[in-house]
């Protein structure tokens, strides 16, 4: 199983970012035995430390962790080996550009696995502006769209890709990509200006019954990278556009 998120960025620097240090960088660390990581862009904090992990059959795998070792490829991609205490190992692949990260997570299965939910979110600056089609989730452009701070959208659902404007001025995106076979994801407020993916039912719950809302054709029985997290993050609005956020 793989899952890729990405805060705001395209593949289009892919060539260009490899050829110097990238000004977005990913932390990864453990806190409690939680795993979590946090998100700078030029030296300044755009994502605070915020936790890392799917539910995966009923277990959180970002719990009860520790990072056994970080492998770094010729292309600059950090590979993190996880060790979960009930699990086993699984891994967690980083990838930093210049304007974003991106990350997934790699998770060995042997026979049919059921993704729950998620525990992966980010967390913003205190009055930190978001952009986002708000719920009932829906298929179509039948979403009514609200601009809020990230301080009033609890238990709010954030249709993908949602956009974010910090207070230093740095615009943000989140959305995921390489969805194959997989179910795509929401994000959901919460409190203390924490942004955390999600699924929403959907007509997979009724083919299924599986609160995933997958059709039972989509069951993985094999190692599969779960689709890219992308996370953009740029101080033009413009360059976010240009880059594929929307």
């Amino acid at each position: 199983m793989t899952k890729n998120i990405f805060l705001s960025l395209t593949m289009l620097f892919v060539v260009s970012c490899f050829l110097k240090a990238q000004e977005s960088k990913v932390n990864v660390k453990t806190e409690s035995d939680n795993l979590c990581f946090e998100v700078t862009f030029k030296g300044r904090q755009v994502s605070f430390s915020s936790p890392l992990g799917i539910n995966i059959d009923n277990n959180r795998i970002g719990e009860k962790v520790r990072i056994q070792q970080e492998e770094v490829k010729e292309s600059g991609q950090r590979t993190y080996i996880i060790e979960h205490k009930e699990r086993g190992i699984y891994y967690l692949d980083i990838r930093e550009f210049d304007d974003g990260i991106a990350l997934r997570y790699r998770v060995p299965a042997e026979g049919a696995r059921c993704v729950y939910n998620e525990q992966t979110a980010f967390r913003f600056p205190t009055k930190t502006k978001v952009w986002y089609a708000s719920g009932p989730f829906q298929y179509g452009w039948i979403q009514s769209y609200q601009e809020r701070y990230t301080d009033d959208i609890n238990n709010e659902l954030l249709a993908p890709p949602a956009t974010f404007l910090l207070p230093d001025g740095t615009y943000a995106a989140i959305t995921e990509a390489n969805l194959f076979n997989f179910h795509g994801a929401v994000l959901y407020g919460g409190k203390n200006n924490e942004v955390r993916f999600g699924y929403a039912d959907n007509k997979g719950l009724i083919e299924s019954g599986k609160l995933t809302g997958m059709p039972s054709r989509y069951t993985h029985t094999e190692v599969r990278d779960y689709p890219w997290i992308v996370f953009p993050d740029t101080k033009s609005k413009r360059k976010l556009l240009h880059h594929g956020a929307y």
